[in-house]
């Protein structure tokens, strides 16, 4: 496959210009409650319509299915490097959140838990029933979870970091600015300490001049459409790290 090189948003590497893995629409209808014959465990309630999930990542690529029969219809395939969010688990498999809102199913054998317990919506819950701003960013943020980085891209078939912060907040009735740097330039700046929901801007080449962006879900951890990762993955801000350290302004 030939490769072209791109002056990315965030860094500079090369992009494959062929098309994303295996990027099947879900099918526009399917139940909400899928009922396999193992007993499933879902992870502790926090809210009403928010539960933990804890992230993982693929090892290798393996189809997702409406169930974890193993002749159930394929719905997706991730690939490997791919970040999940596992919401339930059974001896063999994980469920873990999908585009549609709803859950797939994957063999646990090809996932690594990274074990960070983040706060996610309820499969199937209403966006009207999240209680607030917040919860509405976070609940359409993690529907992109694992969809390829496409310098220049701006759909579910691939997209890059701006592209996801505006595509969020559009669905809330916000509009931002296409470009980075020039959202960084909308709304407050966060003086009080960061709240989920909140927006991130990164000088990822030094000094002040913002090339990334992203969004922050708590517990020190954001949410942004990554190069190093390669899809819309979860990394971390905490003090010392490699986002940490370049991250200039943050907007509410």
């Amino acid at each position: 496959m030939a490769r072209r090189g791109f002056q990315l948003d965030d860094l500079e590497m090369k992009v494959d210009v062929g098309l994303p893995p295996s990027q099947q629409p879900l099918p526009a209808i399917r139940p909400l409650v899928q009922k396999p014959n193992q007993q499933f465990t879902m992870q502790p309630v926090s809210k009403s319509n928010l539960i933990h999930g804890q992230i993982g990542r693929m090892t290798r690529p393996t189809p997702v299915r409406i169930s974890h029969m193993p002749n159930a219809p394929i719905l997706h395939t991730v690939f490997e490097g791919q970040a999940v969010v596992v919401l339930e688990q059974s001896t063999t498999h994980y469920a873990i959140l999908m585009q549609d809102k709803l859950m797939g199913y994957i063999p646990k054998v090809f996932v690594e838990l990274i074990r960070e317990n983040i706060y996610v919506p309820r499969p199937g819950a209403p966006l009207g029933a999240l209680g607030n701003r917040a919860d509405h960013i976070v609940h359409e943020a993690f529907t992109y979870l694992g969809v390829p980085y496409v310098w220049a891209g701006n759909t579910r078939r691939g997209l890059d970091c701006s592209a996801f912060v505006k595509n969020v907040f559009r669905k809330i009735g916000i509009n931002l600015p296409r470009h980075s740097g020039d959202q960084a330039r909308i709304g407050l700046p966060v003086q009080d300490g960061l709240q989920t929901g909140d927006r991130l801007y990164f000088a990822m080449k030094g000094g002040r001049t913002v090339t990334h962006c992203g969004i922050y879900i708590g517990n020190s951890r954001f949410i942004h459409a990554s190069t190093n990762n390669r899809s819309v993955a979860v990394d971390t801000i905490a003090k010392g790290s490699h986002y940490g350290k370049r991250l200039v302004t943050a907007r509410r």
